[in-house]
């Protein structure tokens, strides 16, 4: 459910941690969609279009109406129609039913109440990004993934391109290692992959307080739509032709030489590979590091705590539990430590074990990167003219123009927003009332079988006292006979030799 990556232990303490959680879930979603329209409306959210609704790009969607910080306006996949979207972005089988209102109205995709404009274009350049007010495009496709054919986006309007997938020549960023670098000279920019965004975070908090000499990385990852389900053609990488769901694949991957391009210092320090598992979801890097500065491995743990629990909170996570894969399905961090799980040889050479949900945090990082976009080309923006309606902000009251037209946003849609709001709220109680119900009764099963385990200790201790003094007198008796027989020899024998 959404809100169990706030409270990643809430099956410790299933009813406070559920009541926590979904109060604060339902009520920081229900202020964000009752609120969405008015933002949409006044110029405060970020409008972007998607290109490619497969994944990341349902995700991303998925993403962008949970946080509520930014809006989509439109979709472009020429393969899917409407409909099959709205089945395709309501039903997960990986994070579930989206639990709003989902539905096809007029050729548009309408999601909670907010209309989406849908495209069908092969061509980036065909798509009118401009005529549906988006300014920003997730570029999702997994094809235009260099400067020169995701330009083509600019065609059609849009103004910034964040492309999903690594990138052979365009900026990489990772959200908490060197997004502060990013300038509104880069029109076009790549959001490096789910791998890298897992890997990027650890390496530098382990470079910054130990300092990296060299390190392998090995990524097993969960299969992907690239794979196959049984075994066939794979071109040149024959290994990738075998069936995902019956083989532990080995595979290659950039993430690792990634590193070096959003931290320098890194850069031919780090390279790695890919095992490709048969699990749905949910991946994990394993780092082993040779450091120039000793560290103990209680060191180290320290600093990725400090880490996470300071200026990469939200990014990095740390757990010292007995955690699983599953256990971090739709988390939205981006790499989460397990203390648990890595190892040190010695003061030099370390093994570290860092979790990610490869498609969930991603997505959630494809959001983040365009909020950080937009917050540094609004500061560079020139400032607001003083003949325009509303005036500049420092203008005296008769100076100024008009006010801007309050937000439109009919109580109808509110209502229908708050209602869907509820009814997933409701489904929540459901759902964790019937966990609480199901642990209660296993409870009840244990104490019973307690109460009888120890009815049948008391038993036992009973009996066993019984037969301990029974056979206590016996003890007694036969001993008082050898005794008594013992004496007759003794006086047979006296008897026998002096008389």
């Amino acid at each position: 459910m959404y809100w169990a990556p706030e409270n990643p232990n809430y099956d410790k303490n299933p009813l406070a941690s559920w009541l926590n959680s979904t109060h604060t879930w339902s009520s920081g979603r229900l202020q964000s969609l009752l609120t969405n329209e008015d933002q949409i409306q006044s110029g405060k959210m970020v409008k972007f279009g998607i290109n490619g609704f497969g994944r990341i790009g349902r995700l991303v969607t998925r993403a962008a109406f949970l946080t509520g910080k930014a809006t989509v306006v439109a979709i472009n996949d020429p393969f899917i129609d409407v409909d099959y979207m709205v089945y395709m972005f309501k039903y997960d089988s990986t994070h579930g039913r989206f639990h709003g209102e989902v539905k096809a109205v007029d050729g548009k995709l309408v999601i909670n109440g907010h209309a989406i404009t849908i495209y069908h274009e092969r061509d980036p350049a065909g798509i009118p990004w401009a005529d549906a007010g988006a300014e920003y495009v997730v570029e999702s496709t997994g094809v235009f993934t260099n400067l020169e054919k995701a330009s083509a986006h600019f065609k059609g309007g849009a103004k910034r391109v964040i492309i999903s997938a690594p990138s052979a020549d365009a900026p990489m960023f990772v959200m908490g290692v060197n997004h502060m670098n990013y300038d509104n000279s880069m029109k076009i920019v790549s959001n490096a992959s789910c791998t890298t965004n897992c890997l990027a975070p650890i390496a530098k908090v382990i470079h910054e307080n130990f300092f990296i000499i060299e390190g392998l990385m090995s990524t097993v990852h969960a299969v992907t739509a690239t794979q196959k389900t049984v075994d066939g053609p794979s071109g040149k990488l024959w290994r990738d032709g075998r069936g995902a769901s019956q083989n532990i694949i080995p595979a290659s991957t950039g993430a690792a030489k990634a590193v070096g391009k959003v931290i320098p210092e890194l850069n031919g320090k780090l390279t790695g590979m890919a095992f490709r598992v048969p699990t749905p979801n949910v991946s994990v890097v394993d780092l082993t590091v040779r450091l120039e500065k000793p560290a103990k491995y209680e060191d180290i743990k320290r600093v990725i705590k400090e880490a996470a629990e300071g200026p990469m909170k939200g990014i990095l996570g740390y757990t010292e539990d007995a955690v699983v894969s599953t256990d971090f399905n739709s988390d939205v961090r981006s790499s989460i430590f397990d203390a648990g799980a890595g190892l040190a040889l010695t003061e030099h050479f370390v093994k570290l074990v860092s979790w990610y949900d490869n498609e969930y945090g991603y997505s959630h990082r494809v959001i983040d990167l365009m909020l950080h976009m937009m917050s540094k080309d609004e500061m560079s923006s020139p400032a607001p003219d003083a003949s325009a309606p509303g005036g500049a902000p420092g203008a005296p009251e008769g100076e100024r123009g008009p006010p801007p037209a309050p937000p439109n946003l009919s109580s109808n849609r509110r209502l229908q927003q708050t209602q869907a709001q509820v009814d997933e709220v409701v489904d929540l109680m459901r759902i964790n009332v019937d966990k609480c119900l199901e642990r209660d009764q296993k409870l009840s099963e244990l104490d019973d079988r307690a109460d009888a385990l120890q009815a049948g200790a008391s038993q036992f201790e009973s009996s066993a006292g019984k037969l301990k003094n029974k056979y206590f007198w016996k003890n007694c008796k036969m001993m008082i006979i050898m005794a008594i027989i013992g004496i007759m020899l003794v006086g047979v024998l006296y008897l026998y030799f002096f008389y």
